[in-house]
């Protein structure tokens, strides 16, 4: 009979943190950052910042950010200095999470406190205007 009861108290405690992120995903996401001027992919410099910190990276690359329940904002500027481009994405609930909250896991609180149970899109393009255009029109 024990060995039932502990089976049975192992696959709750399983049912309950399966969906965890925290546990499974973690609190960072890797995220392809792209810059776009005129219809073509261009290089730029470019910052991303949310509530849990901040990060540089060249287009056309991937950065690993820390995961927030915030919006991220991406900043770039083209290596030539001629363009700049600015995005805003918010974050949104990912499948662990939905997981924790079905399974009335323990895990959903500890998701949204760390924030592994959201995700940014994981592919970001931003539209980068021709400043001296920007400038004219302000």
């Amino acid at each position: 009979m024990n060995d039932k009861l502990n089976i049975l108290i192992a696959m709750t405690v399983l049912l309950m943190v399966a969906g965890c992120g925290t546990l499974t995903n973690g609190g960072k996401q890797s995220i392809f950052v792209q810059a776009v001027a005129e219809n073509k992919v261009i290089d730029a410099s470019c910052n991303l910042k949310n509530n849990a910190g901040s990060w540089q990276v060249a287009s056309s690359n991937d950065v690993v950010i820390n995961k927030s329940a915030g919006e991220l904002v991406i900043e770039c500027l083209s290596n030539d200095h001629k363009y700049a481009g600015k995005k805003i994405v918010s974050s949104e609930t990912n499948s662990s999470m939905w997981a924790s909250i079905i399974t009335v896991g323990v895990g959903a609180a500890v998701d949204a406190a760390s924030a592994a149970g959201f995700d940014y899109p994981s592919n970001l393009i931003v539209v980068m205007k021709n400043k001296s255009h920007r400038e004219s029109n302000q």
